[in-house]
């Protein structure tokens, strides 16, 4: 007999979140993957080794089922408090109007050229400049609400402009 045991994959239930924006998954429970055992008979004959016959088949471990929440609200349009100033030209200055723009060191991206950590304190994921203009103008707003125009010290006056 040869006894080999195997995974078994789990499955993932996703559940839609009217708390969560739309785009966010949280995993509620991690997912684990069960094993099978694998039982087979071998035989040889005269000296020949035969093709192995599966004798058992049982799950030892079951897995256990991935829970993600799935978010469906839809996003703010609107910033309260950044909305009526000139958001076009402040681009324009920062990165000549260019969603992807990358200042020559690479700390700094996107529309409004924000720095990573602030991107990401303001929500954001991955790099600002990978994300879409309307999302980055929305977190400028944030950052703006949050800090006023001093995080644009150079162009941050065309904002009133």
């Amino acid at each position: 007999e040869i006894v080999r045991d195997e995974a078994v994959p789990y499955d993932t239930e996703r559940t839609p979140d009217p708390t969560l924006f739309t785009g966010t998954e949280v995993v509620t429970r991690q997912g684990e993957p069960g094993t099978r055992r694998l039982t087979y008979a071998v035989r040889a004959v005269n000296g020949v080794r035969q093709k192995p016959r599966r004798i058992g088949d049982r799950v030892v471990r079951a897995p256990v089922t991935q829970r993600v929440r799935v978010g469906t609200k839809p996003r703010p349009a609107s910033v309260a408090g950044a909305d009526g100033l000139n958001w076009s030209a402040l681009a324009a200055c920062e990165s000549g109007g260019r969603p992807d723009a990358v200042d020559p060191s690479g700390t700094y991206g996107g529309l409004y050229q924000f720095d990573t950590g602030t991107w990401q304190s303001l929500g954001g994921s991955g790099r600002p400049q990978d994300a879409s203009a309307g999302e980055q103008t929305m977190r400028a707003k944030k950052l703006y609400v949050q800090r006023g125009a001093s995080p644009w010290p150079h162009c941050g006056r065309r904002l009133h402009g």
